[in-house]
């Protein structure tokens, strides 16, 4: 049989979410399916279409990519609660997966969350004038 069950994988993905700022391992993935490392990473592969740590690292990034959008946390901070070792491990794996770093990325936000009228807008108001 292919694959994990959907009972496995769900337990294995939960293990994901509930863990990632305590660095979740494949090895803990495996154990809350019930399989061993071997088994679990060869069965999650064909059930996901990657291997588990693959996954983790995805599921890292998109974790930081989210915290980054909370100002109040320090890029420091975000890189914690996501589950990397340091703040370099974070701008080596977010640029990998993004193509820009946490800080570009942050300042990026804030820069679309000034909004300019448009054009439209602005010769609108003054022909009303």
């Amino acid at each position: 049989r292919p694959g994990l069950s959907p009972n496995q994988l769900k337990k294995a993905i939960q293990a994901v979410q509930g863990g990632l700022e305590n660095k979740v391992t494949v090895e803990q993935m495996a154990k809350a399916s019930g399989l061993t490392k071997y088994h679990f990473s060869r069965q999650f592969k064909q059930s996901m279409g990657m291997s588990p740590s693959r996954y983790l690292m995805n599921q890292r990034a998109e974790l930081a990519k989210n915290l980054l959008m909370d100002p109040s946390l320090g890029i420091a901070e975000v890189s914690r609660r996501a589950g990397y070792s340091d703040q370099s491990h974070l701008t080596l794996d977010f640029r990998k997966h993004f193509g820009i770093t946490p800080k570009r990325f942050r300042s990026s936000l804030i820069h679309r969350s000034v909004k300019t009228p448009s054009p439209t807008y602005q010769q609108t108001n003054q022909s009303n004038l």
